[in-house]
């Protein structure tokens, strides 16, 4: 007789697209449900529908609630809770309805896991409510997901055991990655003659143009790099509320001329400009992940990331990168030049993520396996 599958029900803000090809394996492991609680992210609107036709697992949405500072308790997570009947549920960070989860769990036989973005930096910065919050939330969970190793260590320090913490980086399954990559020769066409950019080589931001990512800084290198290195632009994706702010710092800097404001992007459209650039460049102030960092290595390109981002770990300096602290000018602007200087721009270009998709579904599935059965011991 075939193995029951374990019921597995995730509340989660919203669908990303670095969620997709997770949320479709996890769904072949176990019986998967995922509740959004946002119809679209709150600092950037994806296409939704796009989005929601590749996914294969069960769905639905949680959006009203009461909101209580900045902070939202969605109505009808018990509810889902009663008529889904999970072995695991999994909430992510330390919201107040996490909080609420870690309250019914404890008149509960299904498992609770915790999922945080928060790196290590992060982590232990964290005062006030919101370390009340997560005092709450892990007494009640069984299992804990981290998007770094360097997290897990750090909630290792505080007594949480190492089999208890699952490392899931935010990482499309590499496959699927590729061959959608591999399927971006037109849209490259697109952009060199939309953009002119027949015989330039890039520098590529992705994101949110908003003052946490660091592109005033980016910017003032920039300014220093292509006074010597004459045939580089630098292509930034993406919208948001510093895009005037940065046009007219551009103009003072008298780099307007090369610095690209292309708009946002998605799809292979958005894996054409990875695929067509050199370096790829995020000197975030703050930034719990990064998921673009992903993006870039999977494309081949080689990144320099802000020490403050959680994806850093990611980098091995001189291999496929290099971390930097974003405010020290100058060592950013080495570190683009030392990618400058050693990629060759006709070279076909290959991975350079350390790690794959594979490592963090066998560490997922480890600790859900886990939790599912203790769970059925109480």
């Amino acid at each position: 007789m075939k193995n029951k599958k374990i019921r597995l029900l995730i509340f989660h803000p919203a669908l990303a697209p670095y969620r997709i090809d997770l949320f479709n394996e996890l769904n072949e492991l176990y019986e998967l449900k995922v509740v959004f609680f946002q119809k679209n992210l709150a600092n950037q609107s994806f296409n939704q529908g796009e989005l929601t036709s590749q996914l294969n697992c069960k769905y639905g949405y949680l959006t009203s609630g009461v909101k209580l500072g900045s902070r939202y308790l969605r109505f009808g997570i018990l509810r889902e809770i009663k008529s889904y009947k999970p072995d695991v549920v999994i909430s992510m960070e330390y919201s107040l309805s996490s909080i609420f989860i870690s309250f019914l769990r404890i008149f509960s036989k299904w498992g609770f896991i915790v999922w945080t973005a928060d790196n290590a930096r992060i982590s232990e910065q964290t005062k006030g409510l919101r370390k009340v919050a997560r005092r709450l939330v892990m007494k009640a969970a069984d299992g804990l997901i981290v998007y770094s190793k360097n997290v897990k260590t750090w909630y290792s320090q505080f007594g949480v055991a190492n089999q208890n913490i699952a490392v899931c980086s935010n990482l499309p399954d590499e496959r699927i990655f590729t061959s959608k990559l591999n399927n971006t020769s037109d849209f490259i066409l697109a952009h060199r003659r939309k953009f002119n950019l027949e015989n330039d080589k890039l520098l590529l931001y992705v994101g949110r143009l908003s003052p946490e990512k660091g592109l005033d800084l980016l910017l003032k290198v920039f300014q220093g790099v292509c006074n010597v290195k004459h045939d580089l632009k630098l292509v930034l994706v993406g919208g948001g509320p510093q895009e005037f702010e940065l046009k007219e710092l551009a103009k003072k800097l008298n780099v307007e001329e090369k610095v690209l404001f292309v708009g946002r992007y998605e799809g292979e459209e958005l894996l054409a400009w990875y695929k067509m650039s050199l370096c790829f460049v995020l000197l975030s102030r703050f930034e719990p992940y990064g998921a673009v960092v992903n993006e870039a290595l999977l494309s081949g390109t080689p990144v320099v990331c802000s020490k403050y981002a959680g994806a850093s770990e990611l980098i091995n300096n001189g291999e496929n990168g290099y971390v930097v602290k974003p405010q020290n000018l100058k060592e950013v602007k080495n570190a683009i030049y030392n990618i400058l200087e050693t990629t060759d721009f006709k070279t076909t270009k290959n991975s350079l993520m350390p790690i794959s998709f594979q490592n963090s579904i066998e560490s997922l599935h480890q600790l859900i396996s886990m939790v599912s059965t203790e769970s059925k011991m109480f």
